[in-house]
């Protein structure tokens, strides 16, 4: 079950995995992922432009161009047909010279033309049109300058034949490639805007992905990146360091509020410093409060030991007075004992004495 999850929780296992990084590492992540999701959609975004621009330009520089080029050689050519028709069928040869500096300005038209449409052009079917263009160009150009060469000549019958026949079917054989080339001139464009519209559409629709994914991973990461940090912290920042603060100034009386089950955060470590260092301090202040007792009793025993310590040096004095009393004492009945030793020997000697005395008085008195 819990494989499953996970593997059905790819975005939550990988924001779990993260989120047991260090905060610097969590956070330099997710600006990582979101700069490159950031760079990516930019660069998709450049190179859609830039492709775009190049359509955009192939449109405009190429098959606007020739269909502008197409429209001016056609006009130029159908105005040159005209004034030739009318060159031809002119009785009065004073309109001559109008409709001659008119069929110039026409061929000058139409050379420039081809000349700028020509370097547009790429491909076996583009380059071929050109070349049927052309011929058909050069055809018509010299049929009608012949009907000019004989309506200058007066032979009007002679000119108004060639401009029905050689000239029409010259002008003809120019217009009819000119027609399906513009038809393909304007069906590239189309397809170029086409494409353009829906390389357009693509480029919207891969671009908005892109972003709805840097949406949703910038959104997950800030989710759970700032949940994971608000449950490491337990609360606001600024409520931990004024917690912090006060407990640094001495106040350890701050409430702290913890979230259920929370007892691991910044926050629940703060709360059970404060209640530490309370208890340490309440400690201390028991302990000094019987440091103080024991004190004031040491005071008291060092006092009474002070007066027995007097009282036993008075009796020592008192003692060694007495001794020194008894010593003279023993001293003189050392000597009275000496003396009485000398007396007692003395006694004795004269007891033996007396004695034999008195043996002798009482052997004489027996005798």
């Amino acid at each position: 079950m819990t494989n499953n999850k996970r593997s059905r929780n790819p975005l939550a296992a990988v924001a779990a995995l993260i989120t047991r990084w260090p905060v610097g590492r969590q956070l330099a992540t997710a600006f990582a992922l979101v700069l490159a999701l950031s760079l990516l959609i930019g660069g998709f975004a450049l190179y859609s432009m830039q492709q775009e621009s190049q359509r955009t330009r192939a449109l405009g520089e190429k098959w606007l161009a020739s269909a502008g080029h197409v429209a001016t050689l056609r006009e130029s050519l159908i105005a040159m047909r005209d004034m030739e028709v009318k060159h031809a069928r002119a009785t009065d040869k004073s309109y001559h010279g109008e409709y001659e500096e008119k069929i110039t300005a026409s061929a000058k038209l139409v050379d420039q033309s081809l000349a700028a449409l020509k370097p547009l052009l790429e491909g076996e079917q583009e380059l071929g049109l050109m070349g049927k263009i052309e011929s058909g160009w050069a055809g018509y150009r010299k049929a009608a300058d012949q009907v000019v060469k004989l309506g200058r000549q007066g032979q009007q019958t002679d000119a108004a034949d060639v401009s029905d026949g050689a000239a029409s079917m010259a002008i003809e054989e120019a217009l009819h490639p000119l027609g399906i080339f513009g038809t393909y001139v304007f069906d590239r464009a189309k397809e170029a805007v086409e494409v353009s519209d829906a390389s357009f559409k693509r480029g919207a629709a891969v671009l908005g992905g892109l972003l709805a994914a840097a949406l949703f991973v910038g959104s997950a990461l800030a989710f759970f990146i700032t949940r994971a940090l608000m449950r490491q912290l337990g609360g606001e920042p600024a409520r931990a360091a004024e917690v912090a603060r006060a407990v640094a100034a001495g106040d350890l009386s701050s409430r702290i509020v913890l979230k259920t089950g929370d007892g691991s955060s910044l926050m629940a470590s703060l709360d059970a410093m404060q209640r530490s260092l309370s208890d340490a301090v309440r400690k201390v202040r028991d302990g000094s409060e019987q440091v103080a007792t024991a004190s004031v009793q040491i005071a008291q025993g060092n006092s009474d030991l002070s007066s027995r310590t007097e009282q036993q040096a008075s009796s020592l004095q008192q003692t060694a007075a007495t001794m020194e009393e008894l010593g003279t004492t023993v001293r003189h009945n050392a000597d009275s004992a000496r003396q009485a030793d000398q007396l007692a020997k003395g006694a004795a000697a004269v007891a033996s004495q007396g004695g034999t005395v008195v043996g002798e008085v009482v052997a004489t008195m027996q005798g």
